[in-house]
């Protein structure tokens, strides 16, 4: 599974590539419209070449591949997770980048049972706080305000 998994990435990492220059560039962007997606690529070609490797090194020293067990997954945090996105993108345009992102990153730790309310608030505030100066300061993007701020 390995190897196919491994196969399958580095093909899709490709398409990605390719498909990432016909993104529009400008000039006072230095690393182009497709500069994120190629990066991206080309990180996940190497991951899947060190798998693939991995994978060949066990099959040379006659390890045979290990059988995983069925695990039992959570249907409820995945579907509060697709929910919450959703409503997300939805009051994105309307509510605002800043309030919407604050809800989600708490409701999206509360799912994966982060009840400590320090805990909650600070992690909420860290990864807020850090996409923020990614997209504001770093990126110079200009973020959706909506009707509260």
């Amino acid at each position: 599974m390995d190897l196919v998994l491994g196969i399958v990435s580095i093909i899709l990492s490709v398409i990605v590539f390719v498909v990432s220059y016909n993104y529009d560039n400008y000039m006072y962007d230095v690393v182009g419209g497709g500069g994120f997606p190629k990066m991206l690529a080309v990180i996940i070609i190497l991951c899947s070449i060190a798998v693939i490797g991995q994978y060949l090194m066990r099959k040379k020293q006659g390890q045979p591949e290990e059988k995983k067990e069925k695990q039992k997954g959570n249907d409820k945090a995945a579907i509060l997770l697709v929910a919450g996105v959703l409503v997300y993108i939805l009051a994105l345009e309307t509510v605002g980048y800043l309030i919407c992102t604050i809800l989600l990153v708490a409701f999206l730790l509360w799912i994966q049972k982060v009840r400590n309310p320090k805990v909650l608030l600070a992690g909420t505030c860290t990864i807020c706080g850090f996409l923020y100066i990614i997209f504001v300061v770093v990126l110079n993007v200009k973020l959706p305000t909506g009707f509260l701020i």
